[in-house]
C-alpha cells in the first residue's frame, strides 16, 4: 500500500544472489524489484534472476553474518521481536496458572 492507503503495489521481479564454496551453498541474498501498481482486470508478469557468486566465507561460518548487529539495523528491532514473544508465553502461563488456581 502507498502512504495514503488507497493504491496497492507488489513487486514482479526477484533476484537471488547465492554465494558458493566449493561444491557448498554459503550466502542468499533475496531481493525484490520493479514495483507494480495493482489494478483491476491486468496482467502482471512475473520474473526471477539467479546469479551464482564465489564466496571466501566457509560453510561452517555461513551464519556469522546473522550475529553481526548491524545486519538487522535496518529492520524492526529484533529484540523487541523476542521480547513480545516472551511476554505472550509469560501471559499464556500466567493465565494457566490462575485457572489451575481457581479449580481448586
Amino acid at each position: 500500500m502507498d502512504e495514503s492507503g488507497k493504491s496497492a503495489y507488489i513487486w514482479t521481479h526477484k533476484k537471488f544472489e547465492v554465494g558458493y564454496n566449493g561444491d557448498r551453498i554459503v550466502d542468499v541474498n533475496l531481493t525484490s524489484e520493479s514495483k507494480k501498481q495493482l489494478q483491476p482486470n491486468t496482467k502482471l508478469e512475473f520474473s526471477y534472476e539467479v546469479i551464482w557468486k564465489p564466496s571466501n566465507a566457509q560453510f561452517a561460518d555461513r551464519f556469522n553474518k546473522y550475529l553481526d548487529p548491524g545486519f538487522f539495523q535496518h529492520k524492526v528491532k529484533m529484540r523487541e521481536r523476542y521480547m513480545f514473544g516472551f511476554d505472550c508465553i509469560d501471559l499464556l502461563f500466567r493465565f494457566i496458572g490462575f485457572r489451575f488456581l481457581i479449580h481448586l
